[in-house]
């Protein structure tokens, strides 16, 4: 059946279902929208809701049905969005095709168990309002039929409040579209405790157009601090009241009008007016300072663009709400959850040696797992055909990888501290490494002679420093990673392929050669060499979240499947999985001591 004629026979038996039941009466539905509809009337037992809304959209029963009530509830009772469509969490099962009226009836029963019987409870709206307030606040921000008091809206918001106390002044950076003098700000970007707006949005890639700068007031509230439709600030006095509540008097909007207006006699030259559609005088944007209100409460920042009609004065100050969206790594990298450990993270120092084609999915996954400082060393310049399986890609060709990714890093990556430099591993280590300088030592290169440079030189240049090698295997068919303790150095003879790799498989068995000197490649991809580095970043996040972790060794392996596919011979070690298919792979821990003993 077409989708249209699943609907006609499921709202058929509905309809008949609900024919002849009291306070309830089909009424029409718009031809775009299609579907039935009922209106409930409550008969007075639920105010201020008076009636309910069953609609049963045209996708019914694939889709589920809802309810609406009148819209001038939004904001006025929770769980009422835009239009006065009802969010009730409700869901389509497979089983509603065959019986559709239980469909409805699971629906009603939820209507009245977690909405109407909640109007009962005095304090249910204020509480429901808190505990979903960014929702709310989102509303109120948008909502269509609140008159704006001030000519153009802002746009995106971006605002790192990390490190705030109870409250602090801060710098707001806003941007006016390429090529306008005033008009709506596109972008804001809010920060405070010294950093610099416009630096921050520049390494993000948000600096477009004519930048205006200004100022910040934010506050902390206290979490339990009722956030809600009845308590947010609707004019200048009321927020300057709530400024003063939650900073014990210490802030106010006087003060950051004082602020500004010291900071805009320096600029009163550039300085003008603009006459409003309303006959007002205003600042143009692209002269006046911005003035912004946060509040932050918990992981939810609320935003108010404050505009002084009369000078710099709290006379006649207009107020306009804004969403903002936060851009500080608590929040960018861990949504405020486990904070302890990305603190920790953040503070990490690693050398990261080679950024070929695993040590950039590595970089890349280690900056987005919080690691806060990595130095970055390779001596390539990114070419076209890196492109199937690196970070990078043509607009990089050129370029130095190392150099390159760690400028993407960057731009990527809230307050992360990342280097690149353009060098031979080796001469790099030898002229700038020191004992002390980095909390783990990442080798990626793949290259004996890297890891016979690292164990020679560790004692010198890197100390008691944890060292990794990480490496893959011809084809991508095995990865590895050791961790070496200063107690268990990995051995000059390099046994890599001796001890730790998992076949015999060489790399002029599978290397393809093109008519160049030294130009062959191995074959693999993005999708093979990604697995392998987040095995590697894994196992890499765990020693230094444990800086005591053993001198251990990871091996990652494909099924003897694999092997058994390839066009030539190949010795599989114990550590090969003799189980599943060409596609499935294993993983196993071995001690590198242990590993050692076997030589």
């Amino acid at each position: 059946m077409s989708n249209r004629q699943v609907f006609e026979t499921a709202a058929s038996a509905v309809e008949q279902w609900l024919e002849g039941k009291k306070h309830l009466r089909r009424v029409s539905v718009s031809a775009a929208e299609g579907g039935l509809a009922w209106d409930i009337d409550l008969q007075g037992e639920f105010a201020p809701v008076s009636s309910v809304r069953l609609v049963l959209p045209a996708e019914f029963p694939l889709e589920p049905c809802r309810f609406e009530v009148d819209a001038q509830l939004e904001l006025k009772l929770p769980h009422v969005e835009r239009g006065g469509k009802l969010c009730l969490g409700l869901w389509a099962s497979p089983s509603d095709l065959e019986a559709p009226v239980a469909a409805v009836m699971r629906a009603m029963e939820t209507l009245q168990d977690n909405f109407l019987a909640k109007l009962l409870q005095p304090d249910w709206a204020e509480s429901e309002f808190h505990e979903e307030r960014l929702t709310y606040w989102s509303l109120h921000c948008t909502d269509p039929r609140r008159a704006t008091q001030l000519d153009g809206r802002v746009g995106r918001v971006h605002a790192d409040t990390s490190g705030l106390a109870c409250w602090a002044y801060g710098t707001v950076a806003g941007y006016l579209h390429p090529g306008t003098k005033h008009g709506r700000f596109y972008r804001q970007v809010i920060a405070c405790n010294g950093v610099d707006p416009d630096a921050v949005a520049r390494r993000h890639g948000w600096a477009q157009g004519t930048v205006v700068k200004g100022h910040a007031l934010i506050v902390r509230l206290a979490d339990d601090r009722p956030w809600t439709p009845t308590t947010w600030p609707k004019d200048a006095q009321t927020l300057n009241q709530l400024v003063a509540s939650a900073t014990d008097g210490q802030a106010s909007l006087e003060g950051l009008l004082a602020r500004a207006q010291r900071n805009f006699k320096k600029h009163q030259a550039k300085h003008k007016f603009r006459t409003t559609h309303t006959g007002r005088q205003v600042p143009q944007p692209s002269a006046a300072p911005q003035l912004v209100v946060l509040f932050v409460q918990g992981s939810a920042t609320y935003g108010f663009q404050v505009m002084p009609t009369f000078g710099f004065t709290a006379r006649g100050v207009s107020i306009e709400p804004f969403e903002v969206c936060r851009m500080d790594p608590d929040w960018s990298l861990a949504r405020d959850n486990g904070l302890p450990q990305l603190h920790a993270r953040r503070s990490k120092r690693v050398l990261l040696l080679g950024t070929g084609s695993l040590g950039s999915f590595v970089a890349l996954l280690l900056a987005r797992a919080g690691i806060g400082h990595m130095t970055l060393v390779d001596s390539q310049l990114m070419e076209a055909e890196n492109t199937a399986r690196h970070v990078l890609g043509l607009q990089h060709v050129g370029h130095a990888k190392a150099p390159e990714l760690a400028n993407e890093l960057k731009r990527a990556v809230p307050g992360i501290d990342v280097v690149g430099v353009r060098s031979d591993a080796g001469a790099w280590m030898a002229k700038y490494a020191a004992p002390g300088q980095f909390d783990l030592v990442l080798d990626c290169t793949a290259e004996r002679g890297v890891r016979n440079a690292v164990t020679l030189l560790r004692d010198i240049h890197f100390g008691k420093t944890p060292v990794t090698h990480a490496w893959l295997e011809p084809l991508c068919s095995a990865g590895h990673v050791v961790l070496s303790q200063p107690d268990v150095p990995w051995p000059i003879e390099d046994p890599a392929n001796d001890l730790v790799n998992a076949s015999d498989l060489s790399i002029d068995e599978t290397r393809v050669e093109n008519p160049a000197c030294s130009a062959g490649f191995h074959p693999y991809g993005a999708a093979d060499v990604t697995q392998v580095a987040a095995f590697v970043v894994e196992r890499v996040l765990s020693a230094l979240d444990a800086p005591g972790a053993p001198s251990t060794v990871w091996s990652w392996v494909r099924a003897q499947a694999f092997f058994d596919a390839l066009p030539m011979a190949v010795k599989t070690r114990p550590i090969v999985p003799q189980i599943g298919g060409e596609l499935d792979t294993a993983t196993t821990t071995r001690s590198l001591s242990d590993l050692l003993g076997q030589r």
